[in-house]
C-alpha cells in the first residue's frame, strides 16, 4: 500500500521540480533547448530511484514524473506543433508500436 502513496507523491515533486527548475533555466537562457530531452529522461530517472530509496514504487513514480513534467512544458511544445510533428506523433502512436509486435508474432516460433 506504501508504494502505491508514495511512487506517484515522489513522482510529482520531482516532476514538478525539474520542469519548474528547467522552466526557470531557459527564461535565464542558462539550458539550450536540445537539452530538453536530456532533463526529460533525468526527471524519470531521479523519480524512479528517489521513490526506491523512500519505500515507493519506482515504476509509478517515474511514470506520474514524466505526465507532471510534460504536462507543465505542453504550452511551450504547442508553439512548435506543425503537420509534420503531428504526422511523426501519430506514426510513432501507431505504425512504430505495430511493426516490432507483428514482427515478433510473425517470426517467433509457435
Amino acid at each position: 500500500m506504501t508504494q502505491i502513496i508514495v511512487g506517484p507523491l515522489v513522482g510529482i515533486a520531482f516532476g514538478l521540480t525539474f520542469a519548474k527548475a528547467m522552466d526557470a533555466a531557459q527564461d535565464q537562457n542558462l539550458m539550450a533547448e536540445s537539452a530538453g530531452g536530456v532533463a526529460f529522461l533525468s526527471v524519470a530517472f531521479a523519480a524512479y530511484i528517489g521513490a526506491e530509496i523512500v519505500g515507493g514504487n519506482g515504476f509509478i513514480a517515474a511514470f506520474i514524473a514524466g505526465m507532471v513534467f510534460g504536462a507543465l512544458l505542453l504550452p511551450d511544445g504547442l508553439d512548435h506543433v506543425t503537420w509534420k510533428v503531428l504526422l511523426l506523433a501519430v506514426l510513432f502512436l501507431t505504425v512504430v508500436r505495430i511493426l516490432p509486435i507483428a514482427a515478433w508474432h510473425w517470426f517467433s516460433p509457435t
